[in-house]
């Protein structure tokens, strides 16, 4: 059987503008929010209570908007199966009463075609309809006949189902009719006609799917008379007993006032439902409220709901912060993540841990559950023994739950073993694989393998073996996170090694990108990578940062004429000689170069500048604007991203520009005409602090009559040199 699900939708559209928003709006910077960031490798959906989605842990107002369960609308359709005798499927009679079938479709339903002969079944299932058409709450912003109408046509209703319900004598019908006319006096505010209906058919404890649908309206009623702790109190009661209503109760219920609330309940088991709901609001730490929930009711239904919320919480505040590097998800800004809360965070991992693992009702329910999130918990807490033997104890042919196992696996396996022994890295491959091939149809398997590829990165990189963990990252951030960043095809392979890799472990990718025998793991790793030139640019950027000219030129001897053209972050750039110095010439030409021509030419000019009297001023000059443009027009040197929150970029500006400074010195060194001293001493001024800038400042005044002074007067540089 197929199964359906629901949307409930907002009763008021004002209420959404009481509703606390998961991000704010910037208008000038596109981002991923908290949310998707979010480190999880556990499955909260590992019990398959489709009704439990939108009260996931969540950075969000809910994990998945206002979906519900069906359990509530397949429990109405078995009723009525065993009332009609029907011989029509399920889904044909769940299709008739809540898929919402157009006229025309209802004709070829087969079950509403057997109650044609069935008048008094017929006379209920139109009048059914008809009271949906008007028990809804108009658009206060668009206004239509039908609105101008609702109320006049609500009351008759509410008259023709109230004449219904005094005629009808079998009490199946009658509880049918009552509620219809529990709904519709309350969307027409007719609490007189509410409070009527409610007493005489629904005051008693509620004992099926209607009792509750029908408290749900009392509690709204409660609402609007602002009889707030009763409200709160059959909130908590109905979000336990009726999957329909279960997002409506969450939305209006409040924790303010609780010690008012538990006042309210007469058992225990009433006591835990509104325990419940209040740890189902709490973004916090909530494990004193579910131990009292597991003391009043251990067998209740939300139990692993309230597990499995504290795990992935716990998996948000420390693998969010450590492996994903960002802010938690309930954080509502994008500083840097902090790292203060995480060894309290770990110490109530042990103790949240220690007090799963005595919840035996648990255990005995939910077998399979229990020992994947004692599994779950203790790799969190690096015990790989003990999570192994949970692992083991495992014995199911659930889809959902071999995926988790596998997953715990590979982290297991990461936990046991040498990650850098060939054999491990086979081993990991075969498992990795295994998890790619198999996520479709899994729930949230790539948020999982999102997670899954940033602790490896994580673990990879703390054994030394970074060229691996960049190519982790790759996957993590490319291939499992839509909106992660929005960089080039070009940058996104090689913004990891760009961030965090040395000279030495791009040489170590570039070498096992070449291996013949790759091991499993490097061969899946490395699949998306298909032109080496990346790397071997990468590499050469590496070097120059460093100031080694001729290992950068070693690379590039590898990287033909036309992967310049076809780099997105290179091809853009390609309009600026950077032996030019537009602070200090009159004119740009036209001369053009490759990143490795222009690496050689700064080789050929400094060979040539050594042997060379005549050519060394001039020689030095040139690359005292090359060193300088690369942390200006010609920054594709060096960099990738121009922006400041690479901390290479701003380490590699500073040395370039020390490199310029040194070059320019050497050429004033070297230089006797006047107009050239001019142009070097104001760039060595411009690239001075402190004293020597002030010196350069004053010894800039003394080329005044050049005509290079008269265009390029510094106001800036003579108040510097005047100043005492």
């Amino acid at each position: 059987m197929q199964r359906k699900f629901k949307r409930y939708f907002v009763l008021s559209s004002l209420l959404l503008l009481l509703l606390p928003l998961s991000t704010s709006v910037n208008a000038c910077y596109e981002s991923s929010d908290h949310e998707e960031l979010r480190f999880m490798v556990f499955n909260p959906d590992l019990l398959h209570e489709k009704s439990w989605w939108s009260f996931f842990y969540s950075g969000r107002y809910n994990y998945l908007d206002a979906v519900t369960g069906t359990n509530d609308e397949d429990q109405l359709t078995r009723e009525w199966m065993k009332k009609t005798k029907t011989k029509a499927s399920f889904d044909d009679v769940w299709n008739c009463f809540f898929g919402s079938p157009s006229d025309s479709a209802l004709q070829h339903n087969p079950f509403y075609t057997e109650i044609q002969k069935n008048q008094v079944i017929k006379t209920y299932l139109d009048v059914a309809r008809q009271c949906e058409d008007v028990s809804y709450i108009p658009d206060g912003w668009h206004q239509d006949s039908a609105a101008a109408t609702l109320h006049t046509r609500r009351e008759a209703m509410i008259a023709r189902v109230d004449e219904h319900l005094r005629k009808e004598s079998d009490p199946f019908l009658q509880h049918k009719y009552a509620f219809q006319l529990i709904k519709l006096s309350w969307y027409a505010n007719d609490y007189a006609t509410f409070d009527r209906v409610f007493t005489h058919h629904f005051s008693k404890t509620p004992a099926g799917v209607l009792d509750w649908w029908a408290w749900h309206y009392k509690s709204m009623t409660y609402e609007g008379t602002k009889q707030v702790d009763s409200a709160n109190y059959l909130h908590a009661r109905v979000f336990s007993h009726s999957t329909n209503k279960m997002f409506p109760s969450k939305q209006y219920f409040s924790s303010r006032k609780l010690s008012r609330v538990l006042k309210l309940a007469r058992t225990k088991e009433e006591r835990a439902d509104i325990l419940v709901l209040a740890a189902l609001t709490n973004p916090g730490r909530t494990l004193p409220t579910l131990l009292e929930v597991y003391d009043l009711a251990p067998d209740h239904k939300h139990l692993p709901l309230l597990i499995s919320r504290e795990i992935n919480k716990l998996e948000d505040w420390l693998g969010s912060t450590k492996y994903a590097h960002t802010p938690i998800a309930t954080q509502r800004d994008w500083d840097t993540p902090s790292m203060k809360n995480w060894k309290r965070d770990f110490d109530y991992l042990h103790v949240f841990t220690n007090a799963v693992q005595q919840l035996t009702s648990l255990k005995t329910a939910h077998p399979v559950f229990f020992n994947m999130s004692m599994a779950c918990l203790k790799l969190m807490e690096n015990d790989h023994v003990a999570a192994s033997d949970y692992l083991a104890r495992i014995q199911s042919d659930d889809p959902e739950v071999l995926f988790q196992q596998r997953v715990l696996n590979v982290i297991l396996l990461a936990q046991q073993k040498d990650v850098r022994d060939p054999l491990v890295q086979d081993e990991l491959g075969s498992r990795y694989v295994a998890l790619l091939n198999d996520r479709t149809q899994k729930f949230e398997s790539q948020r999982m393998l999102y997670s899954l590829s940033l602790y490896l990165r994580h673990t990879f990189a703390s054994k030394g073996m970074v060229h691996l963990a960049g190519l982790f990252d790759n996957y993590a951030v490319n291939k499992f996170c839509e909106t992660c960043f929005f960089d080039s095809f070009s940058f996104s392979t090689i913004r990891y090694f760009d961030r965090y890799a040395t000279a030495a472990d791009v040489e170590r990718l570039i070498a096992t990108f070449r291996k013949p025998d790759k091991n499993k793991l490097e061969t899946v790793l490395l699949k998306p990578y298909t032109n080496v030139n990346y790397l071997y640019d990468l590499l050469s950027t590496k070097y120059l940062r460093q100031g080694d000219v001729n290992a950068a030129a070693k690379a590039l001897k590898e990287v033909p004429d036309e992967f310049w053209f076809s780099f997105l972050n290179f091809q853009h750039n390609l309009d600026r000689n950077p032996f030019e110095n537009t602070e200090v010439l009159d004119a740009r030409t036209m001369t053009l170069y490759t990143k490795r021509e222009i690496v050689q030419n700064l080789i050929a000019l400094e060979r040539e500048a050594k042997t060379n009297p005549a050519k060394r001023a001039a020689n030095y000059f040139q690359l005292g604007n090359a060193w300088y443009n690369f942390s200006e027009t010609s920054w594709f040197m060096i960099a990738y991203e121009w922006h400041g929150d690479n901390w290479n970029n701003l380490i590699a500006t500073k040395f370039v520009r020390k490199k310029a400074l040194g070059f320019y010195q050497q050429a004033l060194a070297s230089e006797t005409d006047s107009e050239r001293k001019a142009r070097i001493v104001y760039m060595i001024a411009q690239l001075s602090d402190g004293a020597r800038k002030k010196d350069y400042a004053k010894q800039y005044e003394r080329y005044q009559n050049t005509d290079f002074y008269s265009r390029k007067s510094c106001d800036i540089l003579r108040a510097l040199a005047e100043a005492n």
